[in-house]
């Protein structure tokens, strides 16, 4: 990793949080439902969150916390994983490559609260 001092450069001192990142596995329950259970693996990021919204849904004010989630390139990670970040769960949308290098992932977590 290169490490400078360049504004906007990101480096592994910027990781100083921690986030559970859970793997959905779907299994069969034998009547023709499911069960869904997570594999996690826990990493260094960096959580920054964005301004909340809010919207209304069926007569509900609903509040989407956003935060963007830096981690190290070299993690099994795609769009079907959870990210546990403080106690609450966030689904992954936007997973980037950061100027294609294989060294950062940038990625969107979701949370919705009522």
């Amino acid at each position: 990793m290169k490490i400078a001092r360049r504004l906007g450069e990101l480096t592994a001192a910027a990781l100083k949080d921690r986030c559970t990142l859970k793997k959905p596995t779907l299994t069969s329950d034998g009547r023709g439902g499911y069960v869904t259970t997570y594999t996690s693996q826990e990493v260094w990021c960096m959580a920054i969150p964005r301004a909340n919204s809010r919207s209304t849904d069926q007569a509900q004010i609903i509040y989407d916390d956003i935060i963007d989630f830096y981690i190290r390139y070299g993690v099994d990670f795609d769009a079907s994983y959870v990210v546990e970040f403080k106690g609450a769960e966030y689904v992954v949308q936007n997973v980037n490559d950061i100027n294609n290098r294989y060294q950062y992932y940038k990625f969107e977590g979701v949370s919705k609260k009522l």
